[in-house]
């Protein structure tokens, strides 16, 4: 018939790698004959951003910067993610091989600025991601490569990520402290189980930087790459 005839269906099972099955074929008529037989095998119950990335991308061979929105090139699968934008905050001067921003010329001397004063100040670059379906962001792997540019430069940073059914506070991320050193540091921070990372909706990703010397003198940073990463 032109629903076919169903000969088997496996057990489900939730781990990962190979699994095999063994399935008998009934004794329909139609298993008979002279005929040619299209066999189809259909795989169904997954979740929909189960072992994918979700959005990846590194800033290498290019200029960015200089405009708020900041737009990247980006490779991602099965999302829809515009650029990055940067808050009030700061500006985006144009970085070569990364995304820079920076908060310019404060008044007043801070040595080692607090995450609360980054936050009461709109120092962040954020990104919004969507998808037609469900995505399951529980658990998923978000990696991060900032750079300390100059003596002045945030040494932490804050991923806080925003959505339906989050708290005003969002959900925080905190990376390790940068030393005073100037090379690339990549962190890795895994989202943690909340209900709310199973969703249809948009979830928005900010990055806040602080525990920087501001005082007259603009206080930089330096995204290399990001990636996000279900499991």
């Amino acid at each position: 018939t032109a629903n076919g005839t169903e000969v088997y269906n496996s057990s489900s099972y939730t781990g990962s790698g190979q699994q095999s099955f063994t399935a008998t074929l009934g004794q329909q008529s139609v298993l008979s004959g002279s005929s040619s037989i299209d066999l189809r095998i259909y795989a169904y119950e997954g979740l929909w951003y189960g072992h994918s990335t979700v959005t990846a991308f590194s800033l290498q061979g290019g200029t960015t910067g200089g405009t708020t929105p900041v737009n990247v090139t980006s490779n991602f699968s099965g999302s829809n993610a515009g650029g990055w934008t940067a808050g009030a905050g700061f500006s985006t001067p144009a970085i070569t091989d990364g995304l820079g921003f920076t908060a310019s010329n404060y008044s007043t001397q801070q040595v080692g600025s607090t995450f609360a004063h980054a936050r009461a100040n709109n120092h962040y670059i954020k990104r919004t991601i969507s998808s037609s379906g469900t995505m399951d962001l529980r658990g998923a792997q978000l990696q991060l490569t900032m750079q300390r540019p100059n003596w002045n430069s945030p040494h932490s940073f804050v991923v806080e990520i925003h959505g339906a059914g989050i708290g005003s506070n969002g959900i925080r991320l905190t990376t390790a402290t940068i030393g005073h050193e100037y090379g690339h540091k990549s962190f890795t921070l895994t989202l943690p189980q909340n209900s709310q990372l199973l969703t249809a909706g948009d979830l928005e990703f900010r990055v806040y930087a602080y525990d920087g010397l501001w005082g007259g003198s603009n206080s930089t940073a330096i995204m290399r790459a990001f990636s996000l990463n279900s499991v």
